[in-house]
């Protein structure tokens, strides 16, 4: 009797958990992400706005946990990868300075 009372609740566990881990496997976050030219770069307020091809321009916050990668500057071309918090503004996670040639390590001649 112990035995298939302890079947049972084995079974049982596993046909409630099987949906939570399929639906688990199945989701993937996406971390946003924009690009587009520096038209503003405020070192001090630590805020970078960039205006996207279509010539909306957004202005992204950063911290020191944020991965800043070359050199920023007006007119520099830039990826940023960011999080909105929970009053909407966005934190960049990374920025990525320069076009995707800009990372690539020199070729040897």
């Amino acid at each position: 009797m112990l035995r298939k009372l302890i079947a049972f609740v084995a079974a049982a566990a596993i046909v409630l958990l099987l949906p939570t881990l399929a639906a688990a496997k199945g989701t993937k976050k996406v971390t946003p992400h924009a690009s587009g030219t520096i038209t503003a770069w405020n070192e001090a307020a630590k805020e970078i706005t960039v205006k996207n091809s279509a010539g909306k321009e957004e202005t992204f916050a950063w911290n020191e946990k944020t991965k800043v990668m070359g050199t920023p500057k007006v007119g520099e071309h830039v990826k940023v990868a960011y999080m909105k918090d929970k009053d909407g503004k966005m934190w960049a996670t990374a920025i990525h300075v320069g076009g995707p040639s800009a990372h690539k390590a020199p070729s040897k001649k």
